[in-house]
């Protein structure tokens, strides 16, 4: 086969394995979390799968007489396997519970059979598409002084290829026609790639190239996708709940999806419980709803900075809101003020009509931090709410970010930082206290809602303000004497760590 035409069946194979990666993380992410301990072992999965696929050829590619043939045959395995890892993931939660509920309490266990779950669903194709580069080496170096040049040019079109896959599952693929649709085409490129090979070079006969086909279409349109039903919620967040509450599995069975979306950053969806209220889940955590107690603290996020401001120093004239979630922080924020609301995801801006009316504000699709650095606007009041602490985030709750927050504070600025206690352990909320408190001299702790503990939001200050009476109101950085502690950094983001273990207690 032509040299030429090689290097362009390696550059399609390149592509197709870095789309799969891309697309099998999000799925798998919903299950085990998306944090660092999860999303390494996943990535460690694959790359065992490659690694193994690797040796294996490399021991015995020698010893094949058309090595090519065995080439096509593993793109068609590799092909079917995406398609049939499809209806798998929608197992995959209650493979979790249940190995969640026979290893409890012991951690270490539990995550040794996470990585053992992981590696049984990716390693299989992975270490078929570890077999590709020696094989390939083997059909298209023939002379041995050429070896050195061939490598690099193999790698050279995988590399490119792997870089276009990165590209197009990121940010056409998937936010266009969705994770399903992305595998399904590509399963089809490997597949069309394996027949196109098997009837080029007349490896198998064109009865057996036609079965080979028709199977391989009947499978295609008859197998399963995966349930979005099952999926919608991340049981990494809520196993004890699915596991034990009877009351909250029947919800979960009676829930309808009004709203399902997979951007470039996560799968996004609303969902109406039959307890009459909404809720926006991203990547199977809900991050708001329409229950009263969590509208009250949304709201309250807001007001309680407004009304210290106010208190101190007159009525503010504008605001920023950092992560529009449900829309109602902003909402409120933006009746009062002139309010600018940074979100990095569009298709969390389409879900908002489900929670609030047309919100005037100024809405800007671009990551917090980034859109900071590049813009020199000082507001009265920010309002930072970022997804948990355990999710990689770009750095939310690090001693970076609150400086860059400080610094777009208009003289008598202040910031309101959301504490989610219900994950932090008192190691972990010192150090995010202590963290805060490097940047603000003058902090001012209160509840997120009246009688709750479960989360608790901090204002920051440069200057020492009167506290106005207020239920919600639990004390400030002159009554709370706390020990020193690590600081949470960009380099060193121990809260990110930390928190993701306790998800599991």
């Amino acid at each position: 086969m032509n040299k030429a035409v090689l290097l362009v069946i390696f550059g399609l194979s390149g592509m197709a394995a870095l789309i799969y990666e891309i697309t099998w993380i999000r799925p798998l992410s919903v299950v085990f979390g998306t944090t660092m301990y999860a999303v390494s072992t996943i990535i460690a999965s694959f790359i065992l799968g490659l690694a193994l696929g690797s040796w294996l050829a490399g021991k015995f590619s020698d010893k094949m007489k058309n090595p090519l043939r065995y080439f096509a045959f593993f793109q068609i395995g590799i092909g079917a396997y995406g398609v049939f890892l499809l209806p798998m993931f929608s197992l995959l939660p209650d493979w979790y519970l249940a190995i969640y509920h026979l290893t409890f309490p012991n951690q270490p266990i539990f995550m040794a059979f996470q990585v053992l779950m992981a590696m049984s669903l990716i390693t299989i194709p992975a270490t078929m598409m570890g077999t590709t580069l020696p094989l390939m080496m083997r059909i298209y170096s023939l002379r041995f002084e050429n070896i050195g040049r061939d490598v690099g040019k193999l790698d050279a079109s995988n590399s490119i290829g792997a870089v276009v896959g990165t590209l197009a599952a990121g940010f056409l693929m998937i936010p266009v026609i969705g994770i399903q649709n992305t595998i399904i085409i590509t399963a089809i490129i490997n597949v069309g790639m394996g027949c196109a090979i098997l009837s080029v070079k007349r490896y198998v006969h064109y009865s057996y190239l036609i079965l080979i086909i028709v199977s391989i279409v009947a499978f295609f349109y008859l197998y399963p996708g995966y349930n979005i039903d099952n999926l919608s919620y991340g049981v990494y967040a809520y196993h004890d709940e699915i596991l034990y509450s009877q009351p909250t599995k029947e919800l979960f069975k009676l829930q309808k999806i009004l709203f399902y979306e997979e951007s470039m950053y996560a799968s996004v969806l609303v969902a109406w419980w039959p307890d009459d209220n909404y809720r926006l889940v991203i990547n199977g955590k809900t991050q708001c709803s329409t229950i009263p107690h969590v509208k009250e603290g949304l709201v309250n996020f807001a007001s309680i900075p407004f009304e210290l401001y106010e208190y101190n120093y007159g009525k503010p004239a504008n605001s920023l809101n950092v992560g529009l979630g449900c829309g109602m922080t902003s909402k409120w924020l933006s009746e009062r003020t002139n309010t600018t609301t940074v979100e990095i995801d569009p298709v969390v801006t389409e879900t908002t009509k489900f929670f609030v009316d047309k919100i005037d504000h100024e809405l800007v699709i671009d990551d917090a931090r980034n859109w900071l650095l590049r813009n020199s606007k000082k507001f009265d009041i920010i309002a930072t709410e970022p997804f948990d602490p355990y999710v990689n985030n770009g750095g939310m709750y690090t001693l970076e970010y609150f400086r860059l927050l400080s610094e777009h504070l208009n003289e008598n600025g202040l910031v309101s930082q959301w504490v989610p206690n219900f994950e932090l352990t008192q190691e972990d909320f010192t150090i995010l206290y202590n963290t805060f408190h490097e940047v603000f001299p003058h902090i001012y702790v209160y509840r997120m809602e009246n009688g709750d503990d479960a989360q608790w939001v901090m204002i920051g200050s440069k200057k020492p303000l009167l506290v106005k009476d207020n239920d919600l109101f639990l004390f400030d950085n002159e009554e709370l004497k706390i020990e020193s502690s690590v600081l949470n950094t960009d380099d060193k983001p121990v809260l990110e760590f930390a928190v993701a273990r306790n998800i599991y207690d």
